[in-house]
């Protein structure tokens, strides 16, 4: 029996579902005959402690992500709240109303961790092999943190690795193989729901009147419109294996005022749920029985003067 199949047995007693969503997280099942990753002890005693509490939480959370195979991202939440020693303190918060996700993602998401140590911070900075750039950076390590930095590092790594020194590459490339939002695959498959493709539109996506990029190039950015939204979400949901739409309305001739796109999934009804209706504020809905009444939502009181499937102004980078 390997270290995890150890702990995770306790529990398999008692909850054997929540013990098996546990086994297909990330951090588990890619390396499920090594040593129980740490804070697991500290989740498995907070469940002993907190028995009825963690079951209501798991039953608001297990349906999420678990759609095709994927893994359910919000009990990963869970489980990093764990690592990092704040579950206890987010139970004592959950007395409160409103969404029990968006309390759990605004608690757990988006708060990168330190990979670099101080010292790897200054050697690379030291190690880089453009004057101006190595100078840029002795200037922000005065006043910024080290994960500040370390999200920089892995920016630049990833659109100019040539500026670092070639013996410091391995490191910066497992470090970005390790960050929760910096690494695009990692956050490809962690975004498999239409939950946390709204949660995420609405935390994470700024607004930007420029021409639609694709979905790397959003993800990057953090920046983008409807178009960029709408095909951003597409393919993450496309991804986890959900049937996909993309639709658009015009209302005036207007390339910027007079149409908006939005995307969705088709359910097993055949009927539409509208996941991504951004226009710097995310509007999901549905179900909607009929297309029509999607592309009203769309159109948002403007009288509708074409519609079609996909965009008008597509990405000029359709990943």
């Amino acid at each position: 029996m390997t270290g995890i199949e150890k702990q995770l047995a306790p529990l398999a007693e008692k909850n054997a579902r929540l013990a098996g969503e546990l086994r297909r997280l990330p951090e588990f099942s890619l390396n499920p005959d090594g040593p129980a990753p740490g804070g697991l002890a500290t989740l498995l005693d907070t469940y002993l402690n907190r028995t009825r509490r963690f079951d209501s939480l798991f039953g608001e959370i297990y349906r999420i992500g678990r759609y095709f195979g994927r893994y359910c991202a919000p009990l990963q939440a869970v489980y990093w709240l764990s690592r990092e020693g704040r579950l206890e303190d987010f139970f004592r918060q959950m007395d409160g109303t409103g969404s029990i996700l968006d309390l759990l993602l605004g608690w757990a998401w988006f708060q990168e961790r330190r990979l670099f140590s101080h010292d790897d911070i200054g050697r690379i900075i030291d190690g880089i092999r453009s004057g101006q750039v190595m100078a840029d950076y002795r200037q922000l390590r005065r006043r910024r943190n080290s994960t500040q930095l370390q999200t920089y590092i892995l920016e630049d790594f990833q659109d100019k690795p040539q500026i670092f020194d070639p013996g410091d590459l391995p490191m910066i490339a497992d470090t970005l193989g390790r960050s929760r939002w910096q690494n695009f695959e990692a956050a490809c498959d962690r975004l498999n729901a239409p939950e946390l493709l709204h949660y995420y539109l609405k935390h994470r996506l700024t607004y930007a009147r420029t021409p639609a990029r694709g979905t790397y190039q959003t993800f990057r950015s953090g920046r983008g419109q409807c178009t960029d939204a709408a095909y951003f979400s597409r393919d993450m949901l496309r991804r986890s294996g959900y049937r996909t739409f993309v639709r658009s309305v015009k209302w005036s001739a207007d390339p910027w005022g007079g149409l908006h796109t939005g995307a969705g999934i088709i359910d097993g009804n055949g009927h539409y749920m509208l996941v991504a209706n951004f226009n710097g504020v995310n509007r999901p809905s549905g179900p909607h029985k009929r297309i029509g009444s999607v592309d009203r939502c769309l159109a948002r009181g403007n009288r509708i003067i074409d519609r079609r499937w996909g965009a008008y102004f597509p990405p000029s980078i359709d990943d």
